[in-house]
Order: structure tokens, then C-alpha cells, then sequence
């Protein structure tokens, strides 16, 4: 015989079921409608905001997939990102939002041939914009000559420049 208590009970243990499956389904959904609006969040590709993880593919998979479609904005969330070279594409935007910091690698070897960390070639319509710190740990690249008086030269190996676009046409930075 059922009774008032477990009739509730199970009607409640239903409507938490039906409930967690509609938060599942628009979890899931949400990087399909964010696509749909040009819009490309480096969250939804595996980017680490704490900075404990490099997140050079994730942001380059999204910068992809935003070209793939056509264009749009690639998302960069508030946080602190660890990135190598990445490379921004034809109609894309790289949009950073406040609070955000990259920090370049600390190694010469992290870095693309093509020695930049953000960089663009050859392509059209892109644009690098929000308030964004860049730290290009300038002083791993300088040696230290102790005498008599210190002072630094530049090492051989080193990324210059931070943010390079070559042979691009429509070009927006602010």
C-alpha cells in the first residue's frame, strides 16, 4: 500500500530527475548557441583560467572553429592564461575581457617559429581588443654581464614582437 510519504518522495526524486536532465541538456546546448551567434568562449575548448595549464591549443581551437564558420568573436573570460604562439585568422576577433592577463612562456622553446605570441599573417578583418595585460617575461630573455658594473644584453634567442600581423588588411587594435 502506498502511502502520502512515499508518494512524495517519489514524486519529488521525479521532478529532481526531470530537473537535472533540462540543466544537462542546456549545458550541453550552450556552446551550440554560442556558435550560432558568432560568439567562440576558450572555456568551451579547454582553456585554463588559473594559469596552471597551457592554453595555447585551446584558444587555437577556438580561433579555428570561429574561422571554420565564417568568422565571429573568440571569448577570452576574465583569468590568468598561459599560451605559446597563437595564430588569429581571417574575420576573427579576439576579444579579451577585463580582468585578463596572458602570460608568455618563460622558455624560448614553448614558442612557434614564427616567434610571436599573438600573430596574424596574411590575413583580413581581425582585431585584437579588451583590456588585456600581456606579460612577455622580458627579463628571461636578457643575460646579465656582472662586471664591472652590471648591466643586460639581449639574448639571442627571444621573441620579438609580442603581437605581430604581417601582410593583414582590416586591422583593428584597442
Amino acid at each position: 500500500m502506498k502511502t502520502f510519504a512515499s508518494s512524495a518522495r517519489n514524486g519529488a526524486a521525479f521532478f529532481a530527475r526531470r530537473f537535472l536532465f533540462v540543466v544537462m541538456l542546456t549545458l550541453l546546448a550552450l556552446p551550440l548557441w554560442s556558435r550560432a551567434a558568432g560568439l567562440f568562449n576558450v572555456m568551451s575548448y579547454g582553456a585554463d583560467p588559473r594559469g596552471r595549464e597551457l592554453s595555447t591549443l585551446a584558444m587555437q581551437r577556438a580561433i579555428d572553429a570561429c574561422t571554420l564558420s565564417g568568422g565571429g568573436t573568440v571569448v577570452v573570460p576574465p583569468g590568468r592564461y598561459r599560451i605559446a604562439t597563437i595564430t588569429i585568422k581571417n574575420n576573427v576577433t579576439l576579444q579579451f575581457e577585463k580582468e585578463t592577463f596572458v602570460d608568455a612562456p618563460r622558455l624560448y622553446s614553448q614558442y612557434s617559429p614564427y616567434n610571436s605570441l599573438i600573430r596574424a599573417s596574411g590575413s583580413t578583418n581581425v582585431a585584437l581588443r579588451g583590456p588585456v595585460i600581456i606579460n612577455g617575461q622580458g627579463t628571461n630573455y636578457w643575460n646579465v654581464v656582472p662586471n664591472p658594473n652590471p648591466f643586460y644584453t639581449v639574448s639571442q634567442n627571444r621573441p620579438v614582437p609580442i603581437v605581430q600581423f604581417l601582410n593583414c588588411s582590416n586591422v583593428v587594435v584597442d
